[in-house]
């Protein structure tokens, strides 16, 4: 269901009623053991997650066509939350040990280097800008460092406040195009997103005061963001005007997180056990998927977003393949869910 906000027409998501609309089905075709972060490398040819079931932290990068293990690389930290796989998929970026950031060659399974943030605060999110010059930390202010060997420290942000709020900063996000970075604000009254111009870490704005935002996406064109709430809302934001445009409803809970596919067609939302799809030019709904059987806290396409794979808090990622079609079929709980265990 479609709620236009604010009395303003969807851009550019009028559907020509002259074609036929587009649904999709999914295939589970993999059931794995591991945990979020969760990410596929750019070629749409490797899943990359973490585990720490054994005594010795790892990340595993797993081969899609083949359906196999190719990799892992041993974490030597007592706690970690790898994060990014850079454009090349020769970088994956990790946070070890609450306050250090590493930079890891998933190649040669070497560290390459290490940045470390000297406060007593556990670094909450770390973010990679998509083309690789940039590395950025959250915690009670957010840094942004140079990813090459100066290490240097180009901003430190914040909001200011005449309140004197203690802010924390979490889900941070470089815009696809690297001129933004926006990260979810939280006070003891307020959540928020603000926003930052990366070169001169200027503050540009802050959107959603007030709407309880679990997190947020850039869109893939740099035209817009959208926050989702724990009242199951869907928020689009004009990124020139800073001004909401409309909402999608369809969710009866909280929404845990969203993502965009990498041609801005498909919308995914997943809350509590379930996952829906939305078409971008038609505001419809055209799957979802509730084969869960516990919370959904992951969800990423693959660059070619012909796959989605997500993670929920029972250690169990999926990796579903996309189907086209022309007919609808919202619920997914019974179709073709012929699951391959691969165990670490």
């Amino acid at each position: 269901m479609l709620r236009k906000a604010f009395n303003l027409d969807c851009h550019s998501l009028s559907t020509n009623i002259q074609n036929k609309p587009e649904f999709y089905t999914a295939e589970c075709l993999y059931t794995l053991n591991g945990q979020t972060p969760i990410n596929f490398t750019s070629d749409s040819k490797t899943l990359t997650a973490r585990s720490h079931d054994t005594e010795i932290n790892t990340v595993k990068l797993w081969n899609i066509d083949a359906g196999k293990l190719s990799k892992t690389l041993q974490i030597l930290a007592s706690d970690f939350s790898p994060s990014i796989v850079n454009h090349d998929n020769a970088m994956l970026v990790n946070i070890a040990d609450g306050d250090t950031i590493q930079l890891w060659n998933t190649n040669e399974g070497h560290l390459i280097r290490c940045f470390v943030d000297n406060t007593s605060n556990t670094i909450l999110s770390v973010a990679l800008s998509k083309d690789g010059s940039y590395i950025a930390t959250a915690n009670n202010s957010i840094k942004i460092w140079k990813q090459d060997t100066s290490k240097q420290l180009v901003h430190q942000l914040d909001v200011k406040s005449d309140d004197n709020c203690i802010h924390t900063y979490s889900n941070i996000q470089f815009s696809p195009n690297c001129e933004i970075i926006a990260s979810k604000v939280e006070t003891d009254f307020n959540t928020f997103v603000a926003l930052w111009n990366v070169k001169t870490g200027e503050l540009i704005n802050r959107v959603g005061a007030g709407d309880y935002i679990n997190t947020f996406a850039f869109s893939p064109d740099n035209k817009q963001i959208i926050t989702v709430n724990q009242d199951g809302t869907i928020r689009f934001w004009n990124l020139e005007t800073f001004q909401p445009t409309f909402n999608l409803l369809g969710h009866k809970a909280s929404i845990n997180c969203i993502c965009f596919s990498s041609d801005n067609k498909i919308i995914a939302t997943a809350s509590q056990a379930e996952i829906k799809l939305w078409s971008v030019a038609s505001c419809n709904l055209v799957l979802t998927i509730d084969n869960y059987t516990d919370n959904i806290n992951s969800i990423i396409f693959s660059q070619d977003g012909q796959l989605i794979a997500s993670s929920s808090k029972d250690n169990q990622i999926k990796l579903w393949k996309l189907i086209k079609s022309h007919q609808k079929n919202f619920n997914y709980k019974k179709m073709m869910c012929d699951i391959s265990m691969i165990p670490f």
